[in-house]
């Protein structure tokens, strides 16, 4: 059964590879809807938000994050539109927000298996599925209700087009592809541009001869991508702002604001003029319980705290993540580039100019997240799965062959096997004090990679049997450590607003009672303060107002009224000045005010609402208006036991309530 290495299509799919396509789809399916029930609404700040633009068209199209449309989500509004029309199809409710996500990430497994069986073999296609399938940071992100899974996709949708658009040499493919991309600037901004210029690169090598032509093709194409990118930001910026919510997370109520500053250089620059509100965006993040959650609010998985630099992604604590793989992904890559190539001239077949897309793909995000200072999260390297998953599956293969055919190829497979294996034991070293299974792993690592490749310098080419026997003994053990990291958000209770893997989860004596109530997103303790405010509040249009969207997402959810975040997620949004509230409050639109202090961040990262240390910060301005204008409600007629902490401290949280309905004008 022969298969054409750079041949423009592979052979026929044998029965046998449907049916393991077949168990690696529901090997995945598995690993992203076993107990999902756990992860409730993902991340309660989106979820809000879905709900909220369930209400109407208005809040849809300006994905509002309140029901009232004071202020929007800080993303743009594809994936969260997908997750609308999914709790639309099936009622709202936790399942339904993550859902989509869940089918987005098995689309990727199936659409990948496509990519690269049909270039480089049924081999090389079912091993880059079940990679991507059991890679671990892409099982907690299809597992959570961020908007990583749908980028994945698009940006696997828009290379499917781009290797059509080689294919044929077709500028209307180049289209569709770059339009593509410019719909996944709508579901992450500026994370879905990595590709573009590997994709113009391969498509001018696809004809060099016909530079200008291709020139003017991707001039075309990219004014198309511009067009549908920035469209919807666009239109959201020339809609009068007393017409639509505030603009989240940016300090002049633009959306453009937020593509190229909260999420363009805020992301990837650090600078001191704007650290104290990355500072405190951070310091919400971490501290994003729902109101009244009891015990230490977590500082974010380790991962998102790795430091920057050519070894980013040798630390374990983010290699974890995705890097099992990359000297396997290295190794195969150099075995799939023919030697004559490396002598120079440009590349002449289908399948060389996929490499170019998926090993460029791979090295542009692993600079950009290598060398990234800004805010940085373990779960954005999701978008690098794609291509590692790729390069592994088709690498195998191609260093297979080269083995079988003897001569100085002969050895590149047991030293990519060696480098693999050593390399994966460097990052499962340091959680070998998880327990003693974690030191078996860690032995079928070792033994694993050592017969196999003790196996491969023995066969040589004698047969194929033994050879092919040891070489799936290697890969075997080289997936153990990862599936069992792809487990963790599986069988463990793991931050689901920040998802990443983690094995020491599986630890039995991993403290699941630490896990914060709003990473279970669970609300007991949210129903006294609900009663009261709904049995007095009158005739106020707003629940209750807070500082930050994570502390209002959670009555949102709760009782689908509107509930005023008014420092937008952060507490940093100047949308509404301390005079503002008080006409507001003067007009009867709002009554109550829940404050939060202490906990994370209390000293100097985010004290209350996560304005940091700061006096001016909108957050902190606003509270002291509130304690100074406000009259504090008796903890024991709303809070769950009547009893917090008197002088709070970074582990402990206090929340107090006011009522401003006797409130002076702000300016007395």
């Amino acid at each position: 059964m022969g298969i054409q290495l750079f041949g423009t299509r592979a052979t026929p799919r044998p029965r046998w590879s449907s049916i393991a396509l077949l168990a690696i789809l529901l090997l995945a399916a598995w690993l992203r809807l076993w107990a999902i029930e756990r992860n409730g609404f993902g991340t309660e700040y989106y979820a809000a938000g879905v709900l909220s633009m369930m209400a109407s068209l208005h809040n849809f199209f300006f994905v509002a994050f309140d029901p009232a449309g004071f202020v929007s989500v800080d993303k743009p509004p594809v994936a969260l539109w997908i997750q609308v029309a999914s709790a639309e199809l099936f009622g709202f409710s936790g399942f339904s927000v993550i859902l989509p996500q869940v089918i987005e990430g098995l689309a990727a497994v199936l659409l990948l298996h496509r990519l690269v069986a049909r270039r480089f073999g049924t081999g090389a296609g079912l091993l880059a599925a079940l990679v991507l399938a059991t890679m671990p940071i892409s099982v907690a992100v299809d597992r959570s209700s961020n908007t990583d899974s749908c980028l994945v996709l698009v940006l696997l949708l828009a290379a499917a087009a781009m290797i059509r658009a080689i294919e044929r040499r077709s500028p209307g493919w180049l289209l569709a592809a770059m339009v593509t991309i410019g719909i996944g600037f709508n579901v992450k901004m500026a994370a879905a541009l990595g590709v573009v210029p590997v994709f113009g690169l391969a498509y001018l090598l696809a004809a060099p001869r016909e530079w200008r032509r291709r020139c003017a093709h991707l001039a075309l194409a990219g004014s198309a991508a511009l067009v549908v990118a920035f469209a919807w930001f666009t239109v959201y910026d020339l809609v009068p702002p007393d017409e639509r919510p505030y603009a989240g997370s940016t300090t002049d109520n633009s959306m453009l604001q937020m593509v190229f500053v909260q999420y363009g250089i805020d992301r990837f620059i650090p600078h001191a003029g704007r650290g104290e509100r990355r500072g405190a965006t951070q310091a919400a993040t971490s501290a994003n319980p729902a109101p009244l959650a009891g015990g230490p609010a977590p500082g974010g998985m380790a991962a998102d705290h790795v430091p920057i630099g050519p070894l980013r992604f040798a630390d374990p604590r983010l290699g974890g993540q995705i890097g099992w793989f990359f000297p396997l992904a290295a190794f195969g890559l150099a075995a799939l580039v023919p030697r004559t190539r490396w002598r120079g001239g440009p590349p002449a077949t289908p399948a060389e100019l996929d490499l170019v897309i998926w090993a460029g793909w791979a090295l542009i995000y692993v600079l950009v997240f290598s060398f990234a200072g800004g805010i940085f999260h373990a779960y954005y390297v999701v978008a690098l799965a794609p291509p590692i998953a790729a390069l592994s599956g088709a690498g195998v293969v191609a260093l297979w062959r080269q083995y079988r055919a003897g001569g100085q190829g002969i050895w590149l497979l047991p030293a990519a096997l060696a480098a693999t294996g050593l390399w994966q034991a460097w990052l499962e070293h340091t959680s070998l004090e998880t327990g003693a299974w974690v030191e078996v792993l860690f032995g079928l690592l070792l033994a694993g990679t050592a017969l196999g490749v003790a196996g491969l310098a023995a066969a040589r080419r004698r047969t194929a049997g033994p050879a092919l026997a040891a070489l799936g003994l290697a890969l075997t053990a080289m997936m153990a450590t990862p599936f069992a990291w792809a487990l963790s958000p599986v069988l463990g209770r793991t931050n689901v607003s920040f998802p990443a893997a983690d094995i020491a989860l599986l630890a039995p004596s991993s403290a699941q009672a630490a896990i914060p109530r709003w990473a279970r997103n669970e609300y007991p303790d949210d129903r006294r303060l609900l009663t009261y405010v709904q049995q007095n509040r009158g005739d106020a249009h707003y629940l209750l107002a807070t500082q930050t969207a994570p502390l209002a997402a959670p009555l949102i959810l709760g009782t689908g009224a509107p509930v005023m975040a008014v420092g937008g997620y952060s507490g940093t949004d100047p949308i509404l000045t301390p005079d503002g509230l008080a006409a507001l409050v003067a007009a009867g639109e709002v009554r109550f005010f829940l404050l939060r202090e202490g906990g994370r961040g209390a000293r100097g990262g985010g004290g209350i609402g996560g304005a940091g240390g700061n006096p001016t910060a909108p957050a902190r301005v606003m509270a002291d208006w509130v304690k100074q204008h406000g009259r504090p409600v008796d903890p024991a007629l709303w809070a769950p036991d009547g009893a917090q902490p008197a002088e709070p401290t970074r582990q402990q949280v206090q929340y107090l309530l006011y009522d401003l309905r006797s409130a002076a004008p702000a300016g007395e």
